[in-house]
């Protein structure tokens, strides 16, 4: 039970406090972040660490836990009138399993956290892996929330302009992964090639242009398959265009396979039809695995250098989109170096050991100014550690 557990201590400032996260997460988080859980739970076990996750009931039995994680059920009843009972058992378990921190992963689980944080007399942390698409913006109290974190620098600038009264409390700390040793672009001579996109399937323009350009390459005699991983409402249409262009031989629409890494691990290039404005999830996995990576235009030019870590289309011209995956299918060497480069930038900004040891920073911050944060704010834990680097 909880007093079975080890009590990893680690020293912040002179102080020593035990660390036990408690992680809530909700069902679209997984779909978008489940590998990016996986690392961070991995690290943290393999640390000394003994972390929980509150979330769907999903998650029991799934490879993204392994068996030194605890498991909270929430909600246990998937009906409205019910949620003062979901709540009553998702604290009590917790209580049973003793926390020190709360870690809210779904900004829309922001408000449970909050209750349950108050009950227990916990601080509690909250990630951002992008902002909410609509109107939904958090209420949170300073009090009771020892910092807010952005995956990317877009997001902790958003967090900042939304939230200024807590700007000494916002960081930015990049999600982590593990970069393997091998480069999976071109790894297997002879292998048919392999091409995997993975995003949500909401907008049937985004793929319009891209399975045109499909059927001309395939008419060019490049062989080659194509597997579109994801699900949402424009499914059923992207469907109709693959047997209407004829390219029911070649294109593959599947929902996202966990662990997603393994899969693209299999594979040799990897393509996003939107325009991903931060480094998400699955991109960042292809990246890991050694996947050349061809994105649309006007979102990543910055971060990932074209001709460096990535190549680059514009999504609505259907002949910018053949040149990029004709140009990575005929120069092999070229395509590699890109899958290499995006490995070595992983490497430097992404680790998994970093993203842990920030991480437990900005626990042991949130423990030690519990109850003292209005008073005085405190230092940055992210800055205080660069500071001494």
């Amino acid at each position: 039970m909880a007093d079975e557990i080890p009590q990893t201590e680690e020293t912040v400032g002179g102080a020593s406090s035990r660390v036990r996260p408690a992680m809530i997460v909700d069902a679209a988080f997984l779909a978008e972040n489940a590998s990016m859980l996986r690392r961070f739970l991995v690290a943290l076990v393999s640390d000394g660490f003994a972390p929980i996750v509150a979330g769907p009931g999903t998650l029991k039995g799934s490879d993204i836990l392994s068996p030194s994680v605890e498991v909270a059920e929430y909600p246990v009843f998937h009906i409205p009138l019910f949620w003062r009972h979901n709540f009553s058992y998702l604290l009590e378990a917790l209580e049973e399993l003793e926390p020190t921190v709360l870690h809210c992963l779904s900004p829309r689980r922001i408000g449970l956290v909050e209750a349950l944080a108050e009950s227990l007399d916990i601080p509690y942390v909250a990630t951002f892996t992008r902002w909410p698409r609509t109107w939904f913006r958090p209420k949170i109290r300073s009090i009771l929330c020892g910092q807010l974190i952005g995956t990317t620098a877009r997001v902790a600038q958003r967090l900042t302009r939304e939230y200024p009264t807590m700007a000494a409390s916002i960081c930015q700390v990049n999600a982590g992964d593990f970069v393997e040793d091998l480069c999976a672009c071109y790894s297997v001579p002879g292998r048919q090639t392999s091409l995997i996109s993975v995003q949500p399937l909401e907008d049937a323009g985004y793929f319009e242009s891209l399975l045109n350009a499909t059927r001309h390459l395939a008419i060019d005699g490049h062989d080659f398959a194509l597997a579109i991983l994801g699900k949402g409402k424009a499914s059923g249409t992207i469907h109709q265009t693959i047997r209407r262009l004829g390219l029911s031989r070649i294109v593959t629409v599947a929902p996202v396979v966990e662990p997603l890494q393994t899969v693209l691990s299999a594979a040799d290039l990897f393509l996003q039809a939107g325009r991903p404005l931060d480094i998400n999830s699955a991109l960042l996995d292809a990246m890991s695995v050694g996947m050349a990576v061809a994105l649309s235009k006007g979102g990543l030019e910055e971060t990932l250098i074209p001709g460096t870590a990535a190549e680059y289309f514009d999504p609505a011209d259907e002949y910018s989109i053949y040149s990029c995956l004709q140009k990575l299918l005929t120069e092999k060497d070229y395509a590699r170096s890109l899958a290499q480069g995006a490995q070595d930038y992983i490497r430097r900004n992404h680790s998994v050991s970093r993203m842990m040891e920030e991480m437990i920073r900005i626990y042991q911050h949130a423990q030690n100014g519990f109850g003292a944060r209005q008073q005085s704010p405190g230092i940055n834990p992210i800055q205080d550690m660069q500071s001494k680097r």
